[in-house]
């Protein structure tokens, strides 16, 4: 299948699941915890073998069609910062706040302050 068609055939798979009151992040654990370390190991060299043999284009799209799945279902991004396996996705306003721990107002403040502090250097290189 085309990179457009292996989306769409993942999408309407994971609305299906959807639909019927599954979690995708549930079932995705559910379903690699089932899988056996040795086939694992053999599927993922299988899919490297076939990732490689792809032009350079067709790779980016591929890793971006997997980050844009995996981010619109709450899955694990490998390009991208995500959580890990076990943990639930970050919303927006938690992703700001690990950012921002102690808000917008302190960031400007302090980059306000950065600015200052190069202006008085500015001033005692050219008084100097």
């Amino acid at each position: 299948m085309s990179i457009s068609q292996q989306s769409a055939l993942k999408s309407r798979l994971s609305g299906r699941r959807i639909r019927a009151g599954l979690h995708e992040l549930d079932q995705y654990k559910t379903w690699l915890r089932s899988v056996p370390a040795d086939e694992h190991v053999a599927r993922s060299e299988a899919r490297n073998q076939g990732f490689k043999a792809l032009s350079p284009a067709e790779r980016g799209a591929s890793v971006a069609a997997w980050d844009r799945h995996r981010l619109r279902y709450g899955l694990t991004a490998q390009r991208l910062a995500t959580p890990a396996l076990d943990e639930w996705p970050a919303t927006p306003d938690l992703e700001q706040a690990a950012l921002l721990p102690n808000g917008a107002t302190a960031r400007d403040g302090a980059f306000l302050e950065r600015q200052g502090n190069l202006l008085d250097d500015v001033e005692r290189q050219a008084a100097g």
